[in-house]
């Protein structure tokens, strides 16, 4: 960390640890059975830097990236959900087993290294019934954010 010793209020420590990015559905997506879909952002509450658009967040030079996701899902059966690299499966994140009822989770991978030009998406396949991921512009059920972190 670089600059972590500098204060605060340095724009050298914001441009590089500061929140990039935050958004959200906003409306409830269904997920196909047996299908890795794309799980769609549109509503973006926050992004320094323009990085993310189209509901993936695309590197505009060498950096390092730790992304964190709530969601909140409905379903019966299994879930998996996954981090794609440039349109390629990437990194499984997490793999949920729920019968009748919702679920939330907060996935943290490590920091994700990517060169300019990389992005991310995130995916989720689901196998079984009634398979929802709930959205809102409230980012108080479902939310998507990353953090430059070198």
């Amino acid at each position: 960390m670089q600059y972590a010793t500098q204060a605060r209020g340095d724009a050298r420590y914001h441009r590089k640890y500061a929140q990039t990015f935050k958004a959200a559905p906003n409306t409830s997506q269904t997920l196909t059975v047996n299908t890795a879909v794309k799980i769609l952002f549109p509503f973006i509450s926050s992004n320094v830097g323009s990085q993310f658009a189209n509901s993936r967040l695309t590197a505009l030079e060498a950096e390092s990236w730790q992304i964190s996701t709530f969601l909140t899902l409905e379903m019966t059966g299994r879930i998996v959900l996954s981090l794609f690299k440039n349109g390629i499966f990437f990194r499984k994140l997490s793999d949920q087993i729920a019968n009748n009822g919702f679920s939330g989770q907060l996935i943290t991978p490590l920091p994700v290294a990517l060169v300019a030009g990389d992005f991310l998406e995130l995916y989720a396949l689901a196998f079984g019934t009634n398979s929802k991921v709930y959205g809102d512009v409230n980012l108080d059920s479902t939310l998507w954010e990353g953090y430059r972190v070198g």
